[in-house]
């Protein structure tokens, strides 16, 4: 996978969020987001072959927490996504660096 492939696959669904939050507000954004995360999953598998781990868990939780935003219409869900995202992310880095291992 080639630099722009792997820009646009990281950073296309975030600019798509925004792009929709600007024109119909967020529970149109958090359903474009909602729709894309599964598009670039498999565009990852179809190129790499492979889905890595922090798009895994990235889509996991837009989907829960973009579903909770929705079917809730409680914009509180998706708020709270990025820093659950991150959260994650540093105990897995944290944990790596505790332990000795690189992840």
């Amino acid at each position: 996978m080639n630099q722009g492939q792997k820009f646009c696959l990281d950073f296309g669904p975030l600019l798509l969020f925004f792009g929709a939050y600007y024109g119909g507000g967020i529970f149109w954004a958090t359903g474009a987001f909602m729709a894309v995360m599964p598009i670039v999953m498999f565009l990852y598998w179809k190129i790499e072959g492979r889905i890595p781990t922090n798009v895994l868990i990235t889509a996991a939780v837009v989907l829960v927490f973009g579903g909770l935003t929705i079917g809730l219409q409680d914009d509180r869900f998706i708020k709270v996504k990025s820093t659950l995202v991150y959260t994650t992310f540093a105990v897995i880095l944290f944990s790596g660096l505790a332990t000795g291992r690189s992840f």
